[in-house]
């Protein structure tokens, strides 16, 4: 089973830095890009966002790129220098100081293979292919601890210790959406999109349950109960055997019989010219994997077993060390995993959004945005304030200030127009392109787009 998930990582990671490599449009969308409602990338954070011209066009390689990056820790948190400043050393307390109780580490990948949209009077369409790698990451911070200090330490003796937070959803699947959008009156729009879903890959952590207790004597003994459902699946194979050759083919339109279903919602309101409100669901869906399918799931959950540790006698029968130990065949045993080949579904991980702007002037705009992810254990929560400025008819900028989970970020945004061309880059976290090893964080989108208003 580790051997089958440590491949399953380790494609995971090929297939990014593949994407990155073959300059495809990447992505969920920066924060930034909803407060440029009339790019067509910002229909993906709210469906009743449609471009004001007739016609747009998003190309496959140019049309808007993505790579989004969120770890709970830097490298400085994690290492200290030696007292003579020529080695490392992992600091234990420094990392559980800067951890949550809940900590995600999230990466976000998104690549349009095309898409298009039309306008008629009060109506919008648009059809869209896209190419999505997300991975989403929850650790405890309890669970880092018992793994710095182990059970022998003072503050874990005498406890009942239970994990069950830790979790990961990796996918990488293609999205065909079709979108529509409608102005209801002068004041009122109202999206939706619908989205068919066809994975390719999947690692799922449906259940990571760990019981743990250290007696409060001197035998330190550990009772310990676990319940465990890990899923994975590949549309080339199973992922411990694929060569190459399968791994390149995941840049490609490779359709498989991993089939989901998910759904956008959106809504934008206008009480006065200068004013504006909007709210969007999205994601909502889940993918059902049926090819190549190997789940991990323990034989005896919940079953507590007490280990009071081995006595080394056991190694040795008639003078000579024995290759196996009863006791140890017994854990062993206990805690035994089981492969698993039955299709199973893993759900995407939903977010909303609630935004306001307000122009202060014809040119200057004042916006607000909160931003919501659902993840399993975990609901994550972004605030965002942002000020845009528009020079001329053709050149827009952005600066704007976001705070989530005791951390901020500081981002910046340009967009050019010229004629139907829309060329834009957007960041949510400026600084850590100055400062790699302070940074937590790193989000950067830019592309171009055709906009055709007769």
């Amino acid at each position: 089973m580790k051997t089958h998930i440590l491949n399953c990582v380790k494609i995971s990671l090929i297939v990014s830095l593949l994407a990155l490599l073959n300059e495809h449009s990447i992505a969920q969308v920066s924060r930034s890009t909803y407060f440029y409602d009339y790019l067509p990338v910002a229909n993906t954070l709210n469906p009743a966002f449609s471009p004001y011209g007739k016609l747009f066009i998003s190309l496959p390689v140019i049309s808007s790129t993505y790579i989004g990056f969120n770890s709970p820790l830097n490298y400085s948190e994690i290492t200290e220098k030696g007292i003579a400043d020529d080695y490392l050393y992992i600091d234990r307390q420094s990392i559980l100081n800067n951890l949550d109780e809940v900590n995600v580490l999230a990466m976000n990948f998104y690549t349009t293979l095309g898409q298009v949209g039309i306008r008629s009077n009060r109506h919008a369409f648009q059809i869209s292919l896209a190419k999505i790698w997300s991975v989403d990451f929850s650790l405890e911070k309890e669970f880092v601890k018992f793994l710095l200090y182990g059970n022998a330490s003072q503050e874990f003796i005498g406890r009942d210790l239970t994990f069950s937070k830790t979790a990961l959803n990796s996918s990488l699947y293609h999205e065909i959406a079709l979108g529509y959008s409608f102005d209801l009156n002068n004041k009122i729009s109202l999206g939706t999109k619908l989205k068919y879903l066809n994975g390719a890959a999947n690692i799922y952590s449906e259940k990571t349950k760990l019981e743990l207790h250290t007696q409060d004597d001197l035998s330190l003994a550990i009772t310990a109960a676990s319940d465990i459902a890990i899923h994975t699946s590949s549309a080339y194979g199973y992922v411990d055997k694929m060569g190459d050759q399968d791994m390149n083919q995941y840049l490609w339109l490779d359709f498989s019989k991993n089939h989901g279903f998910a759904m956008d919602l959106g809504v934008k309101y206008t009480p006065l010219p200068m004013l504006k409100l909007s709210l969007s669901v999205i994601d909502l869906g889940r993918i059902y994997w049926k090819e190549n399918v190997k789940s991990y799931v323990s034989k005896y959950p919940g079953q507590p077993y007490t280990f009071y540790g081995i006595d080394l006698n056991d190694f040795i029968h008639d003078n000579t060390f024995v290759d196996t130990v009863p006791l140890l065949d017994s854990i062993q045993e206990h805690f035994k995993v089981e492969e698993v080949n039955e299709p199973y579904s893993s759900p995407l991980t939903p977010k909303s959004y609630l935004g306001v702007t307000y122009d202060l002037t014809p040119k200057d705009q004042f916006g607000l945005l909160i931003k919501t992810d659902y993840f399993q254990y975990l609901t994550r929560f972004c605030y965002t304030i942002n000020y845009k400025r528009r020079f001329g008819k053709i050149l827009s900028a952005n600066i704007n200030y976001s705070y989530t989970a005791k951390r901020s970020n500081l981002g910046f945004g340009l967009a050019l127009k010229a004629g139907p061309v829309n060329i834009f880059a957007l960041s949510d976290m400026i600084p850590s392109f100055f400062n790699t090893l302070n940074a937590r964080a790193v989000y950067l989108q830019f592309g171009i787009c055709l906009v055709f208003h007769e």
